[in-house]
């Protein structure tokens, strides 16, 4: 033995042993992808779980457990499934015992992180627990330093091209939306078609939609969010007051888009509006005045807008007296001198209002009269609903006759499309006309039960209404404006609405006993059955 053997010797248990862990031959398997359309759609979980099984298989690797075969983006490593796999990792290893999990498999390494280097700690932990992550697609020693490197490199890569393909993402949803196509899903209320000779889809109105449209109505009628939640639940959409309230705020309802992928940057879209654009602002708040950049109105002063002196016709203005706190309407015209105190005017105002006023006890025979007077006068309108069914009817049988014959045999396949398509479409055009016609026949009841309603508390209703109500209620009744003599201290109208007309001469008849129509200047023409949802303003 020469001197070096004998140093060797002396020394052996000073060699330090090598901590490199020692692996289970138990495995996890870990399967993902990105998006719910991914999971449902296509066979990559299943490709996935194959290969990692036949890995583990060739490896002599035993499969503990298996997580993931489920949808989780991994932009962030805050994952249900990612998260249940590491838990029951740190359980097991912790432990000690023979069954410890050695190895995590994954198809590839962007199936374990996409987040880059933020996810070196986890790798750092999983080391320091004895576990080995494996790429089947590209494994690697990471004992190694150039194993290490290249796993740490994968992570990074993975990252690169989430980001690479986000890039791509927003780069073509600020293209779609500058083109007035919407990136996501439609608001409640429109579905996405096709629209001919468009690159992107079209938003269109669908049946929740209608619904909604008509909400908007009742919102620029000046309706509160509460009674119009009600009225759309017995309609069969129920919301709650939260969303409606979003929704009448969404400027995409009046085909304007606005989205964070391009700034916030309002542009026109290619969606029906539901509403028009000043009807939007009048509904968030922001009156015409605003948008002229001139003063707002007045609350104290509801009747300037509408209020003309009996004397010269001149509309009034109004103004304060700071001093007195007093607040007057006034008339400009020189030598007139009407200047009136607006309790004063208010206050005769709800006495002309009065005369309007109908009796709770008269609500029931005024709905009934009212209900055979509109009938009567629509008469042309449900004869032609009738014959639109007729016709409907008809067509069904024929196209039931062509199916059964086909189905029998009959005739050719390419002749039973011919004809199907033609019925189809026939009974498709004439089914939404006989619905549009039904719809505006059925809203009847609708409009005459609001306009009693407001004749059971008009005084009530302008006394305690904001100034949008109050302006819509003067503009409703008495659409050509309202004269005040100042002499006589009465107010007379160039023209009442003809509905209101109609209310308080049926309501004198029923009370003094009296049939028919009492009073001969009392235009019905115009009570046919209106569209849409504007049973007052319409009529």
């Amino acid at each position: 033995m020469n001197n070096l053997d004998i140093f060797k010797s002396l020394h052996a248990n000073d060699v330090p042993k090598a901590k490199s862990p020692v692996l289970s031959q138990c495995a996890v398997i870990y399967t993902r992808v990105s998006t719910n359309k991914q999971a449902m759609n296509n066979h990559s979980l299943e490709t996935q779980l194959i290969r990692c099984e036949e890995y583990c298989l060739q490896n002599h690797l035993s499969i503990l457990k298996k997580f993931g075969a489920t949808h989780e983006s991994a932009k962030t490593d805050d994952r249900k499934e990612f998260g249940r796999m590491l838990e029951y990792i740190r359980n097991f290893n912790r432990k000690k015992s023979e069954y410890s999990v050695g190895y995590i498999v994954v198809f590839s390494l962007d199936r374990f992180s996409r987040t880059g280097a933020e996810v070196f700690p986890i790798v750092n932990e999983l080391k320091h627990l004895g576990v080995k992550i494996v790429a089947v697609t590209n494994p690697t020693d990471s004992n190694t330093s150039h194993g290490k490197f290249m796993q740490q490199l994968g992570f990074i890569l993975g990252e690169l091209d989430n980001d690479q393909r986000k890039e791509k993402i927003v780069a073509g949803m600020k293209n779609m939306l500058l083109n007035g196509g919407w990136p996501t899903k439609s608001p409640l209320g429109y579905d996405k078609v096709h629209d001919p000779g468009n690159k992107y889809k079209k938003s269109v109105i669908n049946e929740k939609g209608q619904l909604i449209k008509q909400a908007f109505r009742l919102k620029l009628d000046g309706y509160n969010n509460t009674y119009i939640q009600l009225w759309l639940k017995k309609r069969g959409l129920d919301l709650h007051r939260q969303k409606l309230t979003d929704i009448f705020k969404n400027p995409f309802y009046c085909g304007v888009n606005i989205h964070a992928v391009i700034n916030n940057e309002p542009v026109i879209g290619n969606q029906e509006p539901m509403i028009t654009q000043e009807e939007h602002f009048k509904i968030i708040g922001i009156n015409s005045d605003f948008l002229k950049t001139h003063k707002t109105e007045d609350d104290h002063f509801p009747l300037k807008s509408t209020l003309v002196c009996g004397k010269c016709g001149r509309k009034f203005t109004a103004y304060h007296i700071l001093k007195k706190k007093a607040k007057y309407y006034k008339c400009n015209t020189i030598g007139c001198k009407t200047n009136i105190n607006t309790d004063k005017m208010h206050n005769l105002f709800k006495e002309h209002l009065d005369t309007f006023q109908v009796n709770p006890l008269l609500i029931a025979p005024l709905k009934q009269q009212l209900t055979y007077t509109f009938d009567s006068l629509n008469q042309s309108q449900k004869k032609e609903a009738l014959e639109l069914n007729k016709i409907i009817v008809k067509l069904r049988d024929e196209l039931e006759v062509v199916e059964y014959r086909f189905a029998t045999g009959k005739i050719e396949d390419e002749l039973y499309q011919k004809v199907k398509n033609k019925l189809s479409a026939e009974i498709a055009t004439l089914d939404k006309d006989f619905k549009k016609l039904n719809r505006s026949l059925s809203n009847l009841h609708y409009y005459i039960d609001v306009a009693l309603k407001l004749c059971s508390n008009l005084s009530l209703l302008w006394s305690k209404g904001t100034l949008c109500i109050k302006q819509r209620l003067q503009n409703l009744l008495f659409p050509t404006g309202i004269l005040f003599n100042k002499d006589l201290s009465n107010y007379r109208t160039y023209e009442t609405n003809n509905l209101f007309n109609l209310i308080t001469s049926l309501s004198d008849s029923i009370l003094y006993g009296i049939t028919g129509q009492i009073n001969s200047k009392t235009d019905l023409s115009g009570l046919v059955a209106p569209t849409g949802i504007e049973p007052i303003s319409k009529v």
